[in-house]
């Protein structure tokens, strides 16, 4: 097996730190692997995807393994450059803002996704991806309020890294009432459609989940799980600024099911949404402005490593979870 290790610089704030890292890895490959593997540290948004792609021909046909240090935006750069890429496995090392993904399986402590000697022999579990046509994300978009608050925290997280680091949870309640205030078309109209059925309206917020956990116990769709070959979707529809926040709050809690008049959970395989005004969008961490998407499960699209051996947690979360 060939294995490349793809690392995030910008998740190491401190050059020493990310020159430790380096070492450590470099260490551990040479002693357990001499020659069968590379490093590569990322350069830029998007870097790491030709260089997993180039690794993964290069290896013509063996077993790959790739090695995702930092946070979702290396994890969506190292999934992309595998895509169609049968031989190849993901391994999920969280050392960034922002790894939300790994709660999805059952045995999920981050020291054991930080293990290096269970990441490069642990068994790996088939995963379903959403695709968007040229890009692949492993957990969930999010389109007006929801990517409004995204964007608020990542831009103070991008000036303020190490504070934002140490109060995440109040971060992110701080950055909903900024979100709230800079949203131009407030009461906005979808066309939206779940497999050609038709759901258009006035909504506050869509979220589209393959997984759909986020942050340190918060989740838009708790229901939603990474290997059942189905999308989860949840509607916000629109109302005032007063209570938005509030009931949003009670989204990413968990607790939509107290508002069944304000929030839709919809199932299905495929999702188009469309609106006249330009809104933010949210991907996995990477930002957009659209106006159409169109989103599609693929079904056992990549293998992603469990080092704690016990695959994915049943789907339906206990909402007494959040």
């Amino acid at each position: 097996m060939k294995h490349l290790i793809v690392i995030n610089p910008r998740s190491f704030p401190r050059e020493a730190e990310l020159n430790v890292m380096v070492g450590y890895v470099r260490s551990f490959f040479i002693n357990n692997f001499p020659g069968a593997f590379d490093v590569h540290i990322s350069r830029y948004p998007r870097d790491g995807i030709r260089v997993v792609r180039r690794f993964i021909e290069n290896a013509g046909g063996q077993n790959t393994r790739i090695y995702a240090i930092g946070g979702h935006g290396i994890i969506s750069d190292c999934i992309n450059g595998m895509i169609d890429a049968p031989n190849a496995q993901l391994a999920i090392m969280p050392y960034g803002m922002s790894s939300n993904f790994i709660r999805a399986f059952k045995n999920n402590a981050e020291a054991l996704f930080k293990d290096f000697s269970l990441q490069c022999i642990s068994t790996s579990v088939t995963t379903d991806l959403i695709s968007t046509g040229d890009k692949h994300f492993v957990n969930y978009c999010s389109i007006g309020l929801d990517a409004g608050v995204s964007i608020e925290y990542f831009s103070l997280a991008e000036k303020f890294p190490r504070l934002i680091n140490k109060i995440k949870d109040i971060a992110y309640i701080f950055c909903v009432p900024m979100a709230i205030n800079k949203i131009i078309v407030p009461d906005r109209f979808y066309e939206m459609t779940v497999d050609g059925k038709k759901f258009d309206g006035h909504y506050a917020n869509i979220t589209i989940s393959n997984c759909g956990l986020f942050g340190r116990n918060k989740s838009h769709t708790p229901m939603a799980h990474p290997a059942d070959g189905m999308l989860d979707v949840m509607t916000m529809k629109d109302t005032n600024k007063l209570v938005k926040g509030v009931i949003y709050y009670d989204q990413i809690r968990g607790r939509y099911h107290k508002h069944p008049d304000i929030f839709t959970h919809i199932r299905g395989r495929e999702i188009v949404v469309k609106t006249a005004d330009p809104v933010c969008c949210v991907l996995d961490g990477e930002r957009n402005v659209i106006t159409h998407l169109d989103a599609k499960i693929v079904p056992g699209a990549i293998q992603i490593v469990s080092p704690g051996g016990d695959g994915y947690a049943i789907q339906g979360m206990d909402l007494d979870d959040f």
